[in-house]
């Protein structure tokens, strides 16, 4: 039985992940480097660290990537201050039917607390989380470890099983899959292949599914012996 929802954040509940592609190639441009999409859909869904290594072996052990990677935060983040952050279709309505049902919920991101709050704020979205968030420095290990949803269910005081996880990229996937949680993969910019999809509970094509579904399951008969 669903009793609980784990939310990802960039790609998943704001268009960011499409930002932060074009925000790295501005910032490598102006270095002298080319990086592509195809490299940073590499970093989808994975913690600094992470992403560091994976720059390393692209571009050498000389690459800034801590200097370079500060300046892809002051990018997105001063476009995210003119614009706004773009909202995945579906998310205010899912969190409005959450709380209404009564069905806790929290973000598990890669990302920084500071940035996670920042982001619900600008959204407007912050007053729906009352769980604490779950964020990379919460964990050890970022995902695809187990960590962050083993942290999550915790913080949402349900067993991983009874825990729906929301994830646009095959590396959350695993990591909601390696802690035992049901993996909804909602693809943004990746599409799942055949390992990641041996992994789901379900795919969907936007969060405005999520909550029909939910309905469909929460109406399940119980069997009573």
């Amino acid at each position: 039985m669903i009793k609980a929802v784990a939310f990802d954040m960039d790609g998943l509940m704001f268009d960011t992940e499409a930002l932060m592609m074009n925000a790295w190639h501005a910032v490598g441009k102006r270095a002298g480097y080319e990086i592509p999409p195809r490299v940073v859909k590499k970093t989808i869904g994975l913690n600094a660290e992470t992403t560091r290594l994976i720059f390393r072996d692209e571009y050498g052990p000389d690459f800034d990537y801590t200097g370079l990677r500060n300046q892809r935060i002051e990018w997105v983040a001063a476009y995210i201050a003119e614009n706004g952050i773009p909202v995945k279709q579906g998310l205010p309505e899912l969190l409005q039917y959450l709380q209404d049902a009564n069905i806790p919920f929290t973000v598990t991101t890669s990302s920084s607390q500071s940035r996670t709050e920042y982001n619900l704020e600008i959204a407007g979205l912050r007053a729906y989380f009352t769980k604490p968030l779950v964020c990379n420095d919460a964990v050890k290990n970022g995902k695809p470890a187990p960590d962050i949803y083993l942290k999550a269910a915790e913080v949402l005081q349900v067993s991983p099983e009874d825990c729906i996880a929301l994830e646009d990229s095959p590396m959350g996937i695993l990591s909601a899959h390696r802690a035992g949680l049901k993996p909804i993969m909602i693809p943004d910019l990746v599409q799942p292949n055949a390992e990641t999809q041996s992994l789901l509970y379900r795919q969907f094509a936007s969060l405005s599914e999520v909550i029909p579904f939910l309905e469909s399951e929460t109406a399940k008969p119980q069997l009573r012996f």
